[in-house]
């Protein structure tokens, strides 16, 4: 029987934040996922790197191994970790799952390119050999897999790959944490984190390109009514600009930032928000609309790169800086006048394209295919 090997670096940490967030995450649901279907039809080995491996503890039906030396040790400055892996660790295919890695020549791999947003970050800032590393991983690989048709778009249009290299699959949804909660439960949880009014909910602040500044813009104007709806945004340090240009919507607790938060407290969030806001202007995927919608709240968005696929004809759409826009959606709900019992119909409907065992069949056909 042949091996799999998959380099699981994101899913041991950051352990002070209470979860795993991105690349990380979709990495853990997806060892999570293939657990599920074993036997598999080959044999599966995974590894982590860096010290914080040695808090995993391995509970997957896997062989498991551990590389100590941090990333930047081991890939970047000395190449040791790929050379160790080659020589000493027996496999048939590797699988990077995070866009990027160091390879050890003549290593036989698969990569997940969730996007090319570093690419074109690269590309923007000049950075050439940044850009190379991009489009080295993807032309040098045996297989591409990706979590959206705009996704695999942008690889074949940018790397210069042949469509027929690269598949999709999409993520699905891990439902044991996000799901409708229990009222008191949710009150409970938003109660700690000092919330006890109606409130609009923005997670994944912090790139600049998750627009958030402009979803500031808009509820300031909002909050000149005197709404009853307050904006919480789960970002742990934001800009001591915003700070001050927010300083009385802040003081006045209309504005509230709250630190990272744990999945049962994101959780919470979702559930008891009127309304997710996710201004991205830039998405792979796009966790944060199934997990708003599998917690039974709506939300906004904007009509670019993935975010169709994910959010079809439940999301609420608007303008990347259609500020105007974004204040009518607030004003929606403010006044109640969202068809909740519509939304739940239909957004039930949509998650069920969603799920990781989908995933993992189709990620288990993908290694098949390149075993």
């Amino acid at each position: 029987m042949k091996t799999l090997l998959i380099k699981a670096a994101g899913i041991t940490n950051p352990n002070w934040r209470g979860y795993n967030s991105g690349v990380g995450r979709s990495t853990q649901l997806l060892l999570e996922a293939l657990s599920k279907e074993v036997p598999l039809p080959f044999e599966l080995h995974y590894y982590t790197n860096g010290m914080s491996s040695l808090n995993h503890k391995n509970a997957f039906p896997f062989k498991y191994h551990r590389f100590l030396l941090p990333e930047e040790w081991g890939c970047h400055k000395t190449k040791i970790e790929p050379f160790y892996r080659a020589h000493c660790l027996k496999y048939d295919l590797l699988h990077i799952p995070h866009n990027l890695d160091a390879i050890f020549s003549g290593e036989k791999y698969v990569v997940t390119l969730h996007d090319v947003i570093g690419y074109d970050n690269a590309k923007k800032d000049g950075n050439q050999v940044a850009a190379q590393k991009w489009i080295d991983m993807a032309r040098n690989s045996v297989g591409i897999i990706t979590c959206s048709n705009f996704s695999k778009g942008e690889i074949v249009d940018k790397l210069g790959v042949c469509a027929d290299k690269v598949d999709v699959a999409y993520w699905g949804i891990n439902y044991d944490k996000f799901h409708i909660e229990n009222e008191t439960m949710v009150k409970n949880r938003l109660n700690k984190l000092g919330i006890d009014f109606p409130f609009f909910v923005a997670i994944s602040c912090a790139h600049p390109r998750k627009n958030i500044r402009t979803l500031l813009k808009a509820y300031q104007l909002f909050s000149k009514q005197k709404p009853q709806h307050r904006l919480v945004l789960v970002w742990g340090n934001p800009p001591s600009d915003l700070l001050e240009t927010y300083a009385k919507e802040i003081r006045e607790k209309n504005i509230i930032f709250l630190d990272y938060v744990s999945d049962e407290d994101l959780t919470a969030l979702y559930n008891g928000a009127s309304c997710t806001m996710f201004p991205t202007r830039s998405e792979g995927f796009g966790f944060p609309v199934l997990e708003s919608f599998a917690c039974g709240t709506p939300v906004m968005t904007c009509k670019n790169t993935s975010l169709p696929e994910v959010g079809r004809d439940v999301a609420l759409f608007v303008g990347e800086d259609d500020i105007d826009g974004m204040v009518d959606i607030m004003k929606l709900f403010e006044s109640n006048s969202y068809d909740t019992n519509r939304f739940l119909i239909k957004s039930k409907n949509l998650l069920q394209n969603f799920s990781w065992s989908k995933t993992a069949k189709s990620y288990i056909d993908f290694y098949q295919k390149h075993l």
